[in-house]
């Protein structure tokens, strides 16, 4: 009866071992698209902060290029003034949008280390049982 107690434990034993090879794998893949689509995305991220760092020095160069502008006229100058506050405002929002980015950027590569952390503790456990 002890014996078949034991049987019955290793086979149950076996079966859990092989239960978890199997959540380890299917884990494992999941951890692997995971990575791709994060690694997708941080490349577009990249790619939009480049493109997004590349339009505000444009935009400051072309405001350091414009001719400055006559005072005589109040007119013109609080309109030009105007435009020209409206241009600054653009600059301060593509900073603050390359900052956000930044920071969403920071946070999936947290999520993938998060990631990456549990795996290796299923592969302890795994490795363990």
């Amino acid at each position: 009866m002890k014996a078949e107690n034991e049987a019955t434990a290793a086979q149950d034993m076996k079966k859990e071992l092989q239960e978890l090879k199997l959540q380890y794998k299917k884990l494992k893949v999941e951890h692997a698209s995971f990575h791709d689509i994060v690694d997708k995305m941080i490349e577009e991220k990249d790619n939009e902060i480049s493109r997004l760092s590349d339009d505000n020095r444009n935009l400051h160069q072309s405001l350091q290029s414009r001719p400055q502008v006559d005072h005589s006229d109040n007119d013109n100058y609080n309109t030009a003034s105007h435009k020209v506050d409206s241009m600054n405002l653009s600059p301060f929002a593509a900073e603050q949008q390359i900052l956000l980015l930044a920071r969403q950027q920071a946070q999936r590569k947290e999520e993938l280390a998060r990631s990456q952390r549990h795996i290796l503790a299923l592969q302890v456990c795994l490795k363990a049982s």
